[in-house]
């Protein structure tokens, strides 16, 4: 189960907890809902996730149950859906003999459970389908519950531009939207869809291909990425460099590390330490850190201590949140999830923090 994007909501309410129950405020700590919960998340669509002793559902923003407290877990709405799962075990019921086994399903956001818990696993809804595992395999489902792709792949992922990679056996391909198989499981490894091409490996090196199957970017690379905002990350001779939608090397093959474009910047890894360079190739900020993130709104993490000591920095280098954090979300609408001294809680873009121990 994955978690996912923030609403965009003008009236953002956060998440706020209070020693060790969560509640609601707003951006100026005006507390709207009091803290009774033992998690809560944010709001995605309209509605968000929280825990009530043992068990999870779903709230409004006036702190309503729409979707009742007795799943074991839930994930974020997406697309009208959210994915829930049960052990079939009450929360009264829970002892060290009880054995669980956990099945997967959907509910609407009135609580109706549209697709039956029965699947052994199963991943959130994106362009009108969710993969799910029945038997010990993968297929696909659309919204109403109906197997678009029979449950027969060793492994699969999400949808992306209307193609989905699956496994079967140790070789990889692609489904489209309608159940077929339009690139056969013939490649090592394959990445998602982005600009209309995917790489793919095949005979120990990468290549892209289109929605056809037709090589487009010949297959000369030792590793690589997905496209991302027109360039995607390659290896070539052990280093890292960018090329266009057109194998145009962008970027020269110099790095160690490189990862995707995120609001015109791209990390890099120089000598053991992590850095960004804008599409141009310069270097916006000198490789310091032993990790960092993607930008999201204007702000990246950044990582100066392995493990320990996450802040953000903007798209100058300046940290506008100190390397103080042990684990982070990106910010989605202004706010991340931290964890401090093992307690999580909710900061903004300022660093200001939404919880009281």
């Amino acid at each position: 189960m994955r978690l996912g994007a923030q609403n965009s909501s003008q009236d953002l309410l956060i998440p706020y907890r209070k020693g060790t129950k969560w509640g609601l405020v707003d951006k100026n700590k005006k507390v709207i809902l009091e803290p009774k919960f033992e998690n809560l998340w944010y709001f995605q669509e309209g509605l968000a996730k929280a825990q009530k002793g043992l068990k999870w559902g779903f709230i409004d923003k006036a702190g309503k149950t729409v979707v009742k407290f007795k799943y074991d877990g839930v994930d974020n709405f997406y697309e009208g859906l959210a994915l829930v799962k049960s052990s079939g075990i009450d929360e009264e019921e829970v002892d060290e003999e009880s054995e669980s086994s956990e099945l997967y399903g959907f509910v609407d956001k009135t609580g109706k459970e549209v697709v039956p818990l029965k699947y052994e696993d199963a991943v959130s809804f994106q362009e009108g389908f969710a993969a799910v595992k029945s038997g010990g395999k993968w297929g696909f489902i659309d919204k109403t519950g109906k197997e678009i792709v029979p449950c027969k792949y060793s492994y699969s992922f999400r949808f992306s531009e209307g193609m989905a990679r699956v496994k079967q056996g140790k070789k990889w391909g692609f489904v489209d939207a309608t159940g077929n198989e339009v690139i056969a499981c013939k490649y090592e490894d394959v990445g998602e869809f982005s600009g209309g091409l995917a790489p793919v490996k095949l005979n120990g090196k990468w290549s892209y291909i289109d929605k056809t199957g037709k090589e487009i970017i010949s297959a000369r690379y030792e590793d690589a990425q997905s496209f991302s905002e027109g360039f995607a990350g390659v290896k070539l001779n052990g280093k890292w460099g960018f090329i266009d939608r057109n194998g145009k090397d962008i970027v020269l093959f110099k790095y160690e590390q490189v990862k995707p474009f995120s609001e015109g910047m791209a990390g890099f890894k120089e000598n053991g330490k992590w850095g960004f360079f804008d599409k141009t190739g310069k270097k916006v900020v000198n490789p310091k850190y032993d990790d960092v993130g993607l930008f999201k709104e204007g702000l990246a993490s950044v990582e100066s201590i392995k493990g320990k000591g996450i802040g953000f920095i903007d798209k100058t280098g300046k940290e506008v949140i100190p390397c103080k954090y042990e684990s982070h979300s990106q910010f989605l609408n202004g706010i991340a999830f931290v964890k401090l001294n093992g307690k999580g809680g909710y900061i903004d873009m300022k660093g200001n923090p939404y919880w009281e121990d």
